[in-house]
């Protein structure tokens, strides 16, 4: 399953400068899949291409750290941030590991 949410960033509607909060997610949302398979293979495909853009761009297989959200209002999901990932590709430089979303 995925990961258990402890926390969730809700839009404040009480006039103050702040547009968002941070509040603890109810036991009955905690467990409860944030999205579905379908936007699951369509975050995935959006990842494909946007690893496949800089690997191409930098001549070289350039695995990417990509973050994603989704608008609790509308459902829409949206790529935030995309830069290369130089944690795991550091530690085995020679392993690629790849997965196949179905």
């Amino acid at each position: 399953s995925i990961g258990r949410k402890q926390t969730q960033i809700v839009y404040t509607r009480d006039g103050s400068d702040k547009r968002t909060k941070t509040l603890l997610t109810p036991d009955a949302d905690a467990a409860r899949p944030c999205f579905t398979d379908e936007e699951a293979k369509t975050i995935a495909s959006w990842c494909v291409k946007i690893e496949d853009h800089y690997s191409k761009r930098h001549g070289h297989k350039t695995p990417m750290d990509i973050e994603w959200a989704k608008d609790g209002i509308s459902g829409d999901l949206f790529i935030v941030q995309a830069r290369p990932e130089t944690v795991r590709s550091a530690q085995q430089p020679n392993l690629l590991k790849q997965t196949q979303v179905t």
